[in-house]
């Protein structure tokens, strides 16, 4: 009705005043709280977290969903610890860690309980995210198996040029 039209058009109004005062500030969006994940948000901030549950197997779906609308590198995705703080769910290092490369790709956890194993682990993801991000960013998403119709998803992302991909 017209309360939330008007609460909407008040929060961009905001957004836009403080996008003009402080041009070099980056703000993510939230989908809690306000509820303002939609795309006339994204042009006032450039990423929006899409849930608070982290599970990447819970994940798979909120993303396979988001991604129909919105680009990867507009989705907030991180590696959270487990078990779940969410789903109470554990979840394996690598299956954590390639769901979130397919959004912005950061941590959520306490680096002070990380193993030095995990520490190993989580730089090699973060050096295999930096050489295929561009394709994530700007290449063709294809989704090759639903999480809705499976207990696992499968997406492809083609550079625009053919001459390179990625599947996860």
């Amino acid at each position: 009705g017209e309360v939330g039209y008007r609460y909407v058009m008040a929060l961009y109004d905001l957004h836009h005043r403080i996008s003009q005062d402080f041009p070099d500030i980056r703000i993510e969006g939230c989908s809690g709280g306000g509820g303002r994940f939609d795309l006339g948000m994204l042009y006032f901030v450039p990423q929006i977290w899409c849930s608070d549950n982290t599970d990447a197997m819970t994940r798979m779906k909120i993303q396979h969903g988001t991604s129909l609308l919105y680009p990867a590198q507009c989705v907030g995705s991180h590696f959270s610890a487990v078990p779940n703080h969410v789903t109470q769910l554990w979840t394996r290092s690598r299956t954590r860690a390639f769901v979130a490369m397919c959004g912005t790709y950061g941590y959520e956890l306490d680096p002070t309980k990380v193993s030095e194993r995990q520490s190993e682990l989580m730089k090699s993801h973060i050096k295999i995210f930096k050489s295929i991000r561009h394709i994530i960013y700007q290449g063709d998403l294809y989704r090759l198996w639903s999480p809705f119709t499976t207990n696992f998803c499968s997406w492809m992302y083609v550079k625009e040029t053919y001459d390179e991909c990625k599947l996860e």
